[in-house]
Order: C-alpha cells, then structure tokens, then sequence
C-alpha cells in the first residue's frame, strides 16, 4: 500500500537559491501523483472535475481559473 503521510514540505526561492523547509506534523497525499490517487478514488475524482472551478469562475470571473488538472491541485492533508 502507498504511504500516504508524507510530511509536508514548502519550497521557497531566495537568493541564495532554493531552500526546502519541512513542516513538522503535517502530512499530505498530493493528488498530481497517480499512485496516491489509485488509493483515494473520491479524491480523485475530485482532482478531474471542473465543477468548482466552473462556479468559483461565474461567481468571480477576474480569477480566470483553468479548468484541468494542470489548472488547480487537490492535497490531502493530516495534521498529527
């Protein structure tokens, strides 16, 4: 079975160059990796659908939302 609690972890770039810092407790399944969906299938399906996307974009038009799995992210997300 796929290890869903991987800790957190936030890129940042300076100028000095990229750090990564880890944020204690808190863990994630991002839905852009496909053996992380196969586990959670209502996740992702939400991750294919526009619905929201579709709504948010009718109610606030000037965010200009892209519809597709490229356009938004979906994490799952456990704070232990």
């Amino acid at each position: 079975m796929i290890n869903l609690r991987v800790l957190f972890q936030v890129l940042f770039q300076t100028a000095s160059g990229p750090i990564v810092v880890t944020k204690p407790h808190v863990f994630e399944a991002d839905m852009h990796d496909s053996s992380r969906r196969a586990v959670v299938p209502n996740f992702n399906a939400l991750f294919h659908d526009d619905n929201l996307v579709t709504a948010l974009n009718a109610a606030a038009p000037q965010l200009d939302l892209c519809p597709g799995t490229s356009g938004k992210t979906v994490k799952l997300q456990v704070r232990a």
